[in-house]
């Protein structure tokens, strides 16, 4: 099981929460949350704005990621008498190999799908927005793939180098672009190597 969209350290628990690591990401916003703590500083308040969702209803999802130590508060300002809080993500994914192995096969599936479901919801904005296919070297990819256990190992540890070496590639640009003051080029890199059921391992692939 790759990591799932990103510092390994074992999340904070008291001494009456004995949830198993990853447990905090069940709930489908809190992976929306997580996502949005990679891309930039964010807010409760901004987050729920952006989705049409009450304050009140994602200032808990945001404390119960804190809790967890997957997000953290990088810096507050002053606002109208309160403080607003800026969250950023901690690591460089949303779910460990080891995090996820521990969680129940009904946990395993929720993850699993909240994550899906905010990269394919990424996707459709920008294919409204016209930038999925804005730029001609843009790259989207599937194809299936008959493997032995060698061959599904080599793959997975293939991905895993890919998707370690992109966060070296952001870090590098990132680097570049304030000395430069070039404008960023928002993008979404997304990897996935998993098994597929015998019937449909054949099929048509797709490319981009």
């Amino acid at each position: 099981m790759a990591q799932r969209t990103q510092r390994e350290t074992e999340p904070e628990r008291d001494s009456n929460d004995r949830k198993p690591p990853g447990q905090a990401l069940r709930h489908p916003l809190r992976v929306q949350i997580l996502a949005a703590c990679h891309q930039r500083e964010v807010t409760p308040k901004e987050f729920a704005e952006e989705r049409g969702i009450h304050v009140s209803n994602v200032g808990y999802h945001f404390r119960a990621l804190q809790k967890a130590n997957y997000i953290q508060v990088v810096r507050e300002e002053r606002a109208r008498g309160s403080r607003r809080h800026f969250y950023r993500a901690n690591r460089p994914g949303i779910i460990t190999n080891e995090e996820f192995g521990q969680l129940g096969p009904e946990a395993q599936r929720e993850v699993s799908d909240a994550t899906l479901q905010d990269f394919i919801t990424r996707c459709l904005e920008a294919r409204v927005a016209g930038t999925f296919d804005a730029r001609p070297d843009s790259h989207f990819t599937w194809t299936p793939f008959e493997l032995d256990e060698q061959g599904w190992e080599d793959l997975i540890e293939e991905l895993t180098r890919t998707f370690r070496r992109s966060y070296e590639i952001e870090a590098e640009a990132r680097n570049r672009l304030r000395r430069s003051g070039e404008r960023p080029i928002q993008t979404t890199v997304g990897l996935a190597g998993f098994e597929s059921p015998a019937e449909k391992a054949s099929g048509v692939e797709g490319t981009t």
